[in-house]
Formats: structure tokens, C-alpha cells, sequence
């Protein structure tokens, strides 16, 4: 059923479900074990950020309603959560009955037996005799206490009791005091609206990767890194989302990612694709001594000059082995320039480009300090 509703039908919230009761009875020697675990992975990342997305969305979108409109969808909301509990209640107080039932049975199963054989049967019906006699047809007739099935009933009533308790508590807030604890989800002050754009920034930049990279549908990935680059024109996703586009789409994001980004990996990586790999001794040689250089500069505190250089030395040297080295002298020129967004978009990008490098710890604890 997982599978069904993964490759046919491409619903990931569903085949997510099945995956994970799948997961829960599949032994882990088993020849499936790995493979559904690294898909449940996969979708669990999905349906977690693809939920995110909607939520974040539809708060957004009520907070623009007017204050009836918005008081009116929260009657609505009530009343629909409302039918909801009482059916889960129902189920629960048909399962709890049943297994009630079940209980007060378990008692003689060992000693029960049924034969088919008329034969058997037959002799059966003799060794029986000469054990009990004749014993009047008639329920529990063996066993010593026979208000036994009135027990099991007046449990089950205690267990329906119990049940109805509950969904009386569960009701028992008014309106008033729910509609409140709805408004205070929503983004309706400066801060709050800006915590949910950012987690909607992360949702649709992480739904892009993971319909592009695992389960590859471009189509899909191409809305949502669109949404992301036209609802958030200052994401620092930007230039990887670009660079996913092109892969598929090709020229026209390209072109976008060289002429606004020249000196992010993903920019440099199309670069090298055009150009091939020029880089060996002599570049070695070369972008060291701009290194140096550049450094000097940036100790004498003559930061524009030194960032001018920094960045043409990254273009021209592309690949070599400072390369990582260039890129963090580079985020701390823009430090000392101000140029926060730059700034932000070089640290994402370093972490993502030299993720065996010995300068990311550093990186990682810059970026803490901006959170």
C-alpha cells in the first residue's frame, strides 16, 4: 500500500503513513528493511516542511480576513474540530468495548476444543458423559462463577462511563476561551509574522530540494523554488535554488545565478562547467600570493580595496586548494563592510561549499552569532 500510494499515485502524506506502520512490523534483517527506511526518512522530511508550508500559509492568509470573517472561520473551525474528537471517541469507546469483551473470555480458551470429525465427535459426547454426567444445556455451565458475563457487562458500561468522562472534559472549555486559544496561533503582531514567514521560507526551500533531489519531480521543485525566490527576493536559499533550476530549465537561470551571484559555489560551478578545470601549479602559486596580499590589505583596515581583490581572486581562481580560505577571508571583509545580506548569503554558501573544511566549526559559530 506505501508503494501504491508512492510511485502511482505520488502521494507522499499517505505512502508517509504506510511507510512508517510498515516500518514498525519489518524486521531489520529484512531485504527491504534498508530501502524502506531511507524512504521513510525521505518522506517523513517531506511531509514534515510540506505541512509547515501550508500551515504558515493559511495563517497568513486569515490575518488579512476581516475581524467577523476571521471570528466566523473560527466557529467554523470549532464546530469541525469538535466532530472530530467525538467521532475519535467513538472509535475509542467501540475498541476499548471490544477488547473488554475479549478479556472475559480468555480464561477457558485453553480448555476449549471443537472437532469435525463425526466420529470424534461422537466419542467425545461418551467421554464426556462419564466425566460430568448430564448437564443441562446452558451458558457457562462450568464455570464457578456465573455472574462472570454480568461482570464483563457492567465493565464495559464503567469503560463507557470513563469515555463519555473525557469527551465531557474535552468539551468542557467555552467558545470564548477556544476562539482565544486559536487567535493567539495566528501571526497577528510584527514578531509573530515574521517567525512564520521565516519557517515558510525554510518549508519552501526545503520542499524544492527534496521533490528535485529525492524524489525527483522537477515540475513540482520549479513551483516551489519559484515561490521561494518571488515571496522572499532576500532568501539566502536564492542562489542554490537557481542553480536547481537550471539543471532542468537551463540558460535563462543561469544567466540569473552568474549575473547576481559570480562568487558562490554554484555560480563558480557553472563557470567550470563552461571553462573546464585551467587550475594547477602556477594558479596555486598565484592565488597565494593574492591571498597574502589581500590580507595585508585587510590588516591595514583597507577593507573595500581588500574585498575588491578578494572577489576577482575568487572568480579567477576557482578550485584551488585555499579556495575555502579565500571564501572566509572574503565573509569577514563583508563583515567589516556591512554588507549584512552578502554577509548571510556567504556563510550559508561556505557551509554548503566546503563541508570537509577545517575553518567551518568557525563558520558554524559566526552564523549562531547572527541567529
Amino acid at each position: 500500500t506505501a508503494e501504491l500510494y508512492y510511485d502511482k499515485f505520488q502521494d507522499y502524506s499517505n505512502a508517509q503513513a504506510y511507510y512508517d506502520s510498515a516500518l514498525s512490523v519489518l524486521p531489520p534483517n529484512h531485504a527491504s528493511y534498508i530501502s524502506t527506511k531511507k524512504r521513510q526518512k525521505v518522506l517523513n522530511d517531506f511531509v514534515k516542511y510540506y505541512n509547515i508550508a501550508k500551515k504558515e500559509d493559511s495563517l497568513q492568509q486569515v490575518i488579512k480576513l476581516s475581524p467577523q470573517a476571521i471570528d466566523e472561520l473560527l466557529d467554523k473551525t470549532i464546530l469541525a474540530q469538535d466532530d472530530q474528537e467525538k467521532k475519535l471517541m467513538e472509535i475509542a469507546r467501540k475498541i476499548a468495548s471490544r477488547e473488554t469483551q475479549r478479556g472475559a473470555y480468555t480464561g477457558d480458551t485453553k480448555n476449549r476444543w471443537a472437532l469435525y470429525d463425526p466420529i470424534a465427535i461422537q466419542s467425545g459426547k461418551g467421554a464426556f458423559k462419564q466425566t460430568w454426567g448430564n448437564r443441562v444445556l446452558e451458558d457457562n455451565w462450568r464455570r464457578s462463577n456465573k455472574n462472570n458475563e454480568q461482570e464483563t457487562d457492567s465493565t464495559v458500561t464503567k469503560t463507557n462511563k470513563s469515555i463519555d468522562k473525557v469527551i465531557a472534559t474535552s468539551f468542557k472549555k467555552n467558545v470564548s476561551d477556544r476562539k482565544k486559544e486559536l487567535l493567539a496561533n495566528l501571526p497577528n503582531t510584527p514578531e509573530s509574522l515574521e517567525a512564520s514567514k521565516k519557517r515558510q521560507e525554510i518549508a519552501y526551500y526545503q520542499v524544492g530540494k527534496i521533490y528535485q533531489l529525492q524524489l525527483n519531480e522537477p515540475k513540482n521543485a520549479k513551483t516551489y523554488f519559484e515561490l521561494l525566490i518571488n515571496k522572499f527576493p532576500k532568501t539566502i536559499y536564492e542562489p542554490e535554488a537557481l542553480y536547481l533550476l537550471s539543471l532542468h530549465t537551463g540558460d535563462p537561470y543561469k544567466q540569473q545565478l552568474i549575473g547576481k551571484y559570480p562568487l558562490t559555489s554554484f555560480a563558480r560551478l557553472i563557470q567550470k562547467e563552461n571553462q573546464g578545470n585551467q587550475t594547477g601549479n602556477d594558479a596555486e602559486a598565484q592565488a597565494q600570493y593574492l591571498y597574502a596580499s589581500v590580507f595585508k590589505l585587510y590588516e591595514d583596515e583597507q577593507y573595500d580595496i581588500a574585498l575588491k581583490r578578494i572577489e576577482e581572486g575568487i572568480t579567477e581562481y576557482s578550485g584551488v586548494k585555499i579556495e575555502d580560505k579565500m571564501s572566509m577571508l572574503r565573509i569577514l571583509l563583508l563583515s567589516k563592510t556591512k554588507q549584512k545580506d552578502s554577509y548571510l548569503q556567504a556563510l550559508n554558501d561556505f557551509t554548503q561549499s566546503y563541508p570537509a573544511s577545517a575553518l567551518l566549526p568557525r563558520i558554524k559559530n559566526m552564523m549562531e552569532v547572527v541567529k
